[in-house]
């Protein structure tokens, strides 16, 4: 699944890779987990360590140097969604 399909406004978080229903940090691939940042989508919608590469490498195609906590950490979703998509993630 492409993380643009995955994520919503409503389950992405800022500061964390995600939080569970109380905003605890939790596992991105916790059951417990009800919103995601960036970087925790990437870990849980990529099986693979392949998959998660070609993620990343898409990523900095449209992003440049910038970290991608640090992106995620201070952007708005329309931000995140438009690089998401662009990005082809």
């Amino acid at each position: 699944m492409k993380i643009h399909e995955f994520l919503t406004e409503k389950t992405w978080c800022k500061r964390n890779y995600a939080k569970d229903i109380m905003g605890h940090d939790v596992d991105p691939t916790d059951s417990n987990a009800v919103c995601w940042s960036l970087v925790g989508a990437m870990v849980l919608c990529c099986q693979t360590w392949e998959e998660r590469v070609d993620v990343a490498c898409k990523l900095t195609n449209v992003l440049g140097n910038r970290r991608f906590t640090t992106f995620n950490d201070n952007t708005t979703w329309a931000e995140l969604y438009d690089v998401l998509v662009k990005a082809d993630v």
